[in-house]
C-alpha cells in the first residue's frame, strides 16, 4: 500500500470509503479488510476516537480503538495506539489537518503494537514510543517482536515512554503522562491526557455499553458480561494478573487515582468512551483495595 504522510466527526465518517480503501492483510481478524470509524469525543475538543473491528470468527467484535489527540503545547497530533493503516484510516487522520508528531504503543500485547511499524512508515517524521523493555522482549512474550521495529530503531525514531518521574525532552510531557504497570508477562502504560482530563487504558479495562449497537443487539451474552463486571461499567479484563501481583497493581492504581486529574476513560477494547471516568476507574479496581 502506498500512502504519503497524512490527518472528522461515529459521525461515522466512513460512508465515502470503498472496499479497496479498507484492504489490509493482517494476522488479526478480520484478516484482509476492515472498516474504520471515527468519532469526536463529546466535550473533549481536539480528541477523536478511531475504531476498527477485532472479531475472531464466531465471536463478538471486541474492537480495537486508538485516539488522535491535538497537542496543546506542540503543533500536531499524538496517536495513542495503532490501527491498521488502511487508506480509509489515513484519510480520516488527514482530515484533522495537523501533522502526526507522536505514535504511542502503550502495551506489549500484539494487537496494540502490530500495526505500529506500518503506521509509522506513513508518518516518517513522527516519533514512535514503546513501553520500557519492549525491545528486550518484556511483557507478553513473542519471539522476533523486536525485528519488526528494527527499521524504526535505525531511523532513530523509536523511543521509550517515560514513566515514574522519568524525563525525556522529546516526549510531550506537558500534554501526556504515563503510569506504567510492569509485572512478569504484562506491561501497560496507562496514558493520561493532561489537558483533556482523560486517561486511556489498553488491556487493563474494558467497557460494554447497552447503548452501543454492537453489544445491545443480542451479539453478546449480557448475563456473562454482567458476571464479569464489564456490562455498562469499566471492568478489569486482566484481573488475574493484578490479583497475582496485587502489591504492584495496588500501587499503580492508587497513583493514578491520586495524581491524575480525569473525568473520562477511553478504552482500547469494547465501547471506547467511558463517562464518569474517575468513578469508573475506582470501582473497576476496587478489588485491589478490599
Amino acid at each position: 500500500m502506498s500512502h504519503t504522510a497524512r490527518g472528522s466527526s461515529f459521525v461515522c465518517s466512513s460512508a465515502g470509503a470503498n472496499a479497496s480503501d479498507r484492504k489490509y492483510w493482517s494476522l488479526l481478524p478480520p484478516f484482509s479488510s476492515r472498516i474504520t470509524r471515527m468519532k469526536q469525543v463529546p466535550r473533549k475538543e481536539g480528541v477523536h476516537v478511531l475504531t476498527q473491528p477485532l472479531k475472531p470468527p464466531g465471536l463478538p467484535d471486541i474492537r480495537l480503538s486508538m485516539a488522535a489527540v491535538e497537542l496543546e503545547h506542540e503543533s500536531g497530533l499524538a496517536l495513542i495506539g495503532a490501527l491498521a493503516p488502511t487508506n480509509e484510516l489515513l484519510s480520516h487522520i488527514e482530515m484533522l489537518g495537523k501533522p502526526v508528531r507522536h505514535i504511542l504503543l502503550p502495551n506489549t500485547s500484539p494487537e496494540h503494537w502490530i500495526f505500529g511499524p506500518d503506521l509509522s512508515r506513513c508518518y516518517q517524521d513522527a516519533k514512535m514510543w514503546v513501553v520500557k523493555g519492549f525491545m528486550e522482549g518484556k511483557g507478553v512474550p513473542l519471539p522476533g517482536r523486536s525485528l519488526l521495529f528494527r527499521e524504526a530503531q535505525k531511523r532513530g525514531i523509536l523511543k521509550t515512554i517515560p514513566s515514574g518521574g522519568e524525563v525525556n525532552d522529546e516526549f510531550p510531557l506537558q500534554d501526556i503522562g504515563a503510569y506504567t504497570l510492569d509485572v512478569p508477562f504484562f506491561i501497560e502504560s496507562l496514558i493520561h491526557l493532561k489537558e483533556k482530563d482523560i486517561i486511556m487504558v489498553a488491556d487493563t479495562g474494558i467497557f460494554l455499553s447497552s447503548d452501543d449497537d454492537e453489544y445491545s443487539s443480542g451479539k453478546v451474552n449480557t448475563a456473562l458480561a454482567e458476571s464479569l463486571g464489564i456490562w455498562n461499567k469499566l471492568g478489569p479484563i486482566t484481573k488475574v494478573v493484578q490479583e497475582t501481583y496485587d502489591v504492584e497493581s495496588r500501587k499503580w492504581a492508587q497513583q493514578v487515582l491520586d495524581d491524575a486529574e480525569f473525568d473520562m476513560v477511553l478504552a482500547a477494547h469494547g465501547t471506547p468512551i467511558v463517562a464518569d471516568g474517575k468513578h469508573q476507574f475506582r470501582q473497576c479496581f476496587s478489588f485491589l483495595f478490599d
